[in-house]
């Protein structure tokens, strides 16, 4: 009686055990009834299925199968219609990133977190591109991705054995380049500057880049000072907005209060903070952290 005993606590201790432990990724994924279109997304790109199947140590962002429901009205529209499977994989990736970061680990301070995106076509950041994310009244995580897209973690802390899934409730979006990013934001003059300077493809394609961009009414408070220029001589005002970082991009976490950065003209541009604002010199920061696809844009009001 006794050993029958020992033998049923011991196969309950067992089956407890095994209960305890986190599912695989196909497990997890197959129990979650809220994501099932990423389940099937996923799958089909068996490469980083397989990556992600083995990996340890990861958080994934998983849009919810409303999220899908979002992709005709959003910038990712074009390329999911058409399956482009080049792009679509880069967007995948832009929903990884390495480490546990549970919900609780966000605060009120902005974090820029690197992803699984550094294929160069996509992104030119040191280490990955990153994704901004911060916690706002109510409790509510918030990721901040290109184009000044934003998603919330609606099912946050799910485990499974390689690590953390947040589930949200919209797709991240992979930055782009600065002249889409500018138009995007109405920095017309800005993005036309660059381009008669002849500095476009740099301020596009060269990594690590943070660029303080005048908005449009900074350009009209100079009148037409600008328009009468050479482009070698517009390049080098505008070469005093950007800063060429070496693997360093200036997120507003990365530029404390005192913070000194040299800019491509070789002068310095200082950070300070007052009245609750950053300003860069004299110039008001009036739209920060604009993630680019080789940096961060900030958009100054001088």
């Amino acid at each position: 009686m006794l050993s029958t005993l020992v033998f049923v606590f011991a196969s309950l201790a067992t089956v407890a055990a095994a209960q305890q432990q986190p599912q695989d990724l196909t497990q997890f994924l197959k129990n979650q009834t809220n994501l099932t279109e990423f389940n099937t997304l996923v799958q089909s790109y068996g490469d980083i299925y397989a990556t992600l199947s083995f990996s340890k140590d990861i958080t994934i962002f998983a849009p919810s199968d409303a999220a899908f429901q979002k992709i005709p009205y959003s910038s990712l529209g074009g390329a999911f219609e058409t399956n482009n499977s080049d792009i679509v994989r880069q967007v995948l990736k832009y929903h990884v990133i390495n480490g546990t970061h549970p919900s609780g680990s966000f605060n009120g301070s902005f974090q820029f977190l690197p992803t699984w995106l550094n294929n160069q076509t996509y992104a030119n950041v040191t280490g990955g591109q990153s994704v901004g994310v911060v916690e706002q009244a109510g409790n509510n995580i918030v990721l901040v991705s290109g184009l000044g897209s934003r998603s919330s973690l609606v099912t946050p802390d799910l485990s499974f054995s390689g690590g953390l899934v947040h589930i949200i409730d919209s797709f991240l979006v992979p930055p782009e380049s600065f002249l889409n990013t500018a138009s995007t934001f109405n920095l017309t003059a800005a993005g036309g500057a660059v381009v008669n300077a002849s500095i476009d493809n740099y301020v596009d394609e060269h990594p690590d880049l943070t660029i303080f961009a005048p908005n449009n009414g900074a350009f009209q408070n100079i009148g037409t000072a600008l328009s009468t220029m050479s482009s070698h001589d517009l390049a080098k005002v505008l070469d005093y907005h950007i800063v060429n970082g070496s693997h360093f991009v200036g997120y507003s976490s990365n530029l404390p209060n005192g913070t000194v950065l040299k800019s491509l003209q070789g002068g310095n541009l200082t950070v300070t903070f007052a009245s609750n604002s950053i300003f860069v010199n004299s110039a008001k920061v009036i739209q920060q952290d604009l993630l680019i696809s080789n940096g961060v844009l900030h958009v100054i009001d001088k």
